[in-house]
């Protein structure tokens, strides 16, 4: 026998629950549902009249669960992805009339030239999607988690069990030197680079106090010694192409896209692989078509950049 109240919901009232629940915000959750604020308070207040309770009560964080809003709030948007899941399954999503606010975050170093391919690449199938992309930062798995992301790339990574790693391309290490650096144009060995100052750049919540590469090459007993950091990878590569300094960058970062830089080249027995390359989402994404989708299409994109 059904619950009265289940007899008496409106799905769409299920919607705005759901979107309250995993954004904590009535302007958020508005821009979700493509909707208005106004009107995700009116469906509020029905949720609130359905339940007898106020379900949410605003705090200078946000918008808060009450017990009961909190015993909702755990089980409607897992069984909201679910139905959703289900509609997938069943129409393909029809990607030409998908609507959706795609939010996705990257490491810098893939951030640079991929999200332009990843979008081209989705508006040819889906031109109802709109994408936004931030950098990843140290506050991307508790976004993921919230539901203010929907997917991030970044190398390997500790990651909360409720998120899922899916891996898209082994990464490699390029050394960029000045153009008519003194190690240009011959094969440098580990003793040589010992010399020389390196830059690199900063992502917040995954190489803030060591970087890869000073984790890579410390297993040939090579240490690197820091000359610059930043966030911004222009100003990395400006400070490499204005010194002796190597900037030890992604095999995806286009070195053609950096005129003043040059690739470094090293002996064969200094085989120097990075880190996987995934793609993070919340698990229960984990059987949606439309996620299955959006990873090939991000993967394509990804080793595109590779070749």
């Amino acid at each position: 026998m059904y619950n009265k109240r289940f007899q008496q919901i409106d799905l769409n009232l299920l919607r705005v629950l759901s979107a309250l629940a995993e954004e904590g915000s009535a302007t958020r959750a508005a821009e979700r549902l493509f909707t208005t604020q106004p009107a995700i308070s009116r469906s509020l207040r029905k949720l609130r009249d359905l339940f007898g309770d106020e379900l949410f009560v605003q705090t200078r964080y946000g918008l808060k669960p009450t017990p009961i809003g909190e015993n909702l709030c755990k089980v409607i948007p897992s069984c909201m992805n679910e139905l959703n899941q289900a509609f997938d399954q069943v129409d393909s999503f029809c990607l030409a009339e998908k609507k959706d606010r795609l939010r996705i975050a990257i490491n810098p170093f893939l951030a640079m030239y991929l999200p332009a391919k990843i979008h081209f690449a989705i508006q040819k199938q889906a031109p109802g999607i709109e994408l936004e992309i931030i950098n990843w930062n140290s506050l991307s798995t508790e976004k993921l988690l919230r539901g203010e992301l929907d997917l991030a790339i970044n190398y390997s990574t500790e990651i909360p069990k409720d998120l899922v790693a899916s891996k898209l391309i082994d990464d490699s290490f390029q050394l960029l030197a000045r153009n008519g650096h003194p190690l240009a144009g011959i094969i440098a060995t580990p003793d040589m680079l010992r010399d020389y100052i390196i830059t690199t750049a900063i992502v917040p919540g995954w190489n803030e106090h060591n970087t890869l590469a000073q984790k890579v090459f410390s297993q040939y007993n090579i240490k690197l010694k820091l000359g610059f950091r930043s966030e911004i990878i222009n100003a990395v590569a400006d400070v490499t192409a204005n010194s002796d300094a190597i900037f030890p960058a992604s095999s995806l970062l286009p070195s053609a896209k950096f005129p003043g830089l040059t690739n470094l080249k090293l002996e064969k027995s200094l085989d120097i692989q990075a880190a996987e390359v995934n793609l993070y989402f919340h698990y229960r994404h984990r059987n949606s078509a439309y996620f299955k989708w959006l990873k090939e299409i991000i993967q394509q994109e990804v080793k595109a950049l590779a070749n």
